[in-house]
């Protein structure tokens, strides 16, 4: 059995030995594999509230093979989706905050998968050919996502429920837009969308069918090239691109600062104080506390406590939790790539705790 083998055989990975050291802090510290089939590579790409459950897609090595979504859950292991009820390519774009529903693309339209394994295709709207759901609210009873053809600037945002199916967000100005995240009740909207103005330059918007769009200004009062990728679960709190990593708070922008080279901010908790982004050309990761500004994502999680394997050096952060101790993407080498979950404790106690440790471990050492 080879490394890769023993790895995803056991598929929790606990970073700290907690038999040795029995601290609540660090009992808390995993780094969860997520596995892969032979053949393909998995990536983490949405998380339950707690971390506990987890979406994502198994991208194939070889042209031919096809791209499956997963669901994964803690002590439970990977499910992947195939035949008879995913008999073409899929994708596990976003889950609900509860864990139980998962949401992509299969069949060249939206899907939901429930709980009892029960598929629900979604449809497309009018002439569309296709559409994708990227995130769903807390129970998984609102859908949001986009639909497009092949015309790279036609595409338009929308709200799936299993009452009204799936409808265009009211007052949408068409042109090219996408709906990336909803709120807990699945009341609020947010994305990113041409307006239809000169240019056509892409616009941040929040959608509420009382207020419909709504678009939020860039930290430096302008509202053109700017973008929205998720909202907190009280919709309070957004985050996207505002000429650079940006996070409203009811629709007040504050620009994100303290690493060099393009930044974006992709995913907040619910309560507004971590920030997950991309920096330095979108090829690196950061995650942004109130306390300690903007960091490396790698920093962050190794000074909580998290030892990462050494045979896989590359981390790519796609998602965070709502409470904000878990975050997903993957763990990857030159010739494998492969989803992970890594869950902290409340940030800070496991800080001390670790410094306390590798001190020991010096005095030790010497």
């Amino acid at each position: 059995m080879n490394a890769i083998s023993r790895r995803i055989s056991s598929l929790a990975v606990t970073v700290l030995v907690v038999a040795l050291f029995a601290h609540p802090a660090i009992a808390q510290v995993r780094l969860d594999l997520v596995g892969h089939p032979d053949g393909k590579i998995s990536r983490v790409l949405g998380l339950s509230y707690d971390g506990r459950a987890a979406s994502g897609t198994l991208d194939p090595y070889h042209s031919g093979d096809l791209t499956r979504g997963f669901r994964w859950e803690r002590d439970v292991g990977r499910t992947d989706f195939g035949p008879p009820d995913f008999d073409d390519a899929s994708t596990g774009d976003g889950i609900s905050g509860n864990g139980a529903v998962v949401v992509g693309e299969t069949h060249r339209q939206s899907y939901r998968r429930l709980a009892d394994g029960t598929v629900q295709l979604c449809g497309v709207l009018g002439t569309f050919l296709y559409s994708n759901a990227y995130a769903t609210n807390l129970g998984g009873s609102v859908i949001v996502g986009t639909c497009s053809d092949n015309s790279s600037d036609r595409n338009e945002p929308f709200r799936w429920t299993p009452t009204t199916g799936i409808k265009k967000l009211t007052g949408s100005p068409g042109g090219y837009g996408q709906a990336r995240g909803v709120s807990d009740d699945g009341n609020t909207v947010v994305g990113t969308i041409d307006p239809g103005t000169v240019l056509n330059p892409p616009r941040a918007f929040v959608w509420t069918e009382a207020t419909k769009f709504t678009y939020l200004p860039r930290p430096d009062g302008g509202f053109d090239n700017a973008g929205a990728y998720a909202v907190s679960g009280n919709g309070r709190f957004v985050v996207g691109d505002g000429a650079g990593a940006t996070i409203w708070d009811n629709g007040v922008p504050t620009l994100l600062t303290g690493l060099s080279g393009g930044t974006s901010a992709r995913d907040v908790s619910d309560d507004g104080r971590v920030v997950l982004g991309n920096y330095g050309g979108f090829d690196k990761n950061f995650i942004w506390t109130p306390t300690l500004g903007m960091i490396d994502a790698r920093a962050y999680l190794e000074n909580n406590g998290v030892v990462f394997p050494t045979d896989l050096p590359f981390l790519k952060v796609t998602c965070v939790s709502g409470d904000g101790l878990s975050f997903g993407g993957t763990l990857g080498s030159s010739t494998d790539s492969i989803g992970v979950v890594i869950t902290i404790p409340t940030p800070g106690g496991a800080v001390l705790f670790a410094s306390l440790f590798g001190a020991a471990i010096r005095r030790r050492c010497r």
